[in-house]
């Protein structure tokens, strides 16, 4: 049976970027996203909350090495008063990054922490190149490992979308690549 839903969705977000005469900068990212999704007979009534904020500083260090370091926090609820359930997941990452140039090679070596309130924490390295062959041709490399774990609303969330209904999938594990 169809039942006639409702979705209202909110974004706001800001940025703050200060450079000093040196090549520092610090970047500050913040974002709010509410999701409201319900069923006019609210046996399907719940919201998702996304909060995240991200510090990074960017400085040249030893006029060699380009260095990123930074901090993200992503904090997500789910209140779903028609099923009567809340969860809650919460991201700490650590991230830092050093670009400098040897010869012809362009280096990139990075590492990114992540701690998980729900998946326990993630060692994610990262390494890149790029060759430079001639000014007009140049050839790049990169390995590294990344982590992401599963949205709240693909673990609880229900909601129909044209003909298709989505169903929530408690099995879920995070993703690595």
């Amino acid at each position: 049976p169809s039942q006639e839903r409702v979705q209202n969705r909110l974004s706001l977000s800001s940025n703050f970027e200060w450079k000093n005469n040196n090549g520092t900068v610090v970047k500050l990212r913040t974002s709010l996203f509410n999701y409201e999704h319900y069923v006019l007979e609210r046996t399907s009534d719940w919201d998702d909350n996304i909060y995240e904020a991200d510090l990074m500083v960017n400085t040249l260090v030893l006029k060699k090495h380009m260095i990123t370091a930074g901090y993200q926090l992503q904090h997500e609820t789910i209140d779903d008063r028609g099923k009567e359930y809340e969860a809650n997941q919460t991201l700490h990452s650590f991230y830092v990054q050093d670009e400098f140039v040897v010869g012809p090679l362009d280096l990139v070596l990075g590492a990114r922490l992540d701690s998980h309130n729900l998946w326990g924490t993630e060692f994610n390295p990262k390494i890149s190149t790029k060759l430079r062959v001639t000014d007009s041709f140049k050839l790049k490399a990169s390995a590294g490992r990344a982590f992401r774990g599963p949205d709240l609303v693909k673990f609880h969330g229900s909601w129909q979308m044209g003909p298709y209904l989505v169903m929530p999938n408690a099995d879920l594990k995070p993703e690595s690549s």
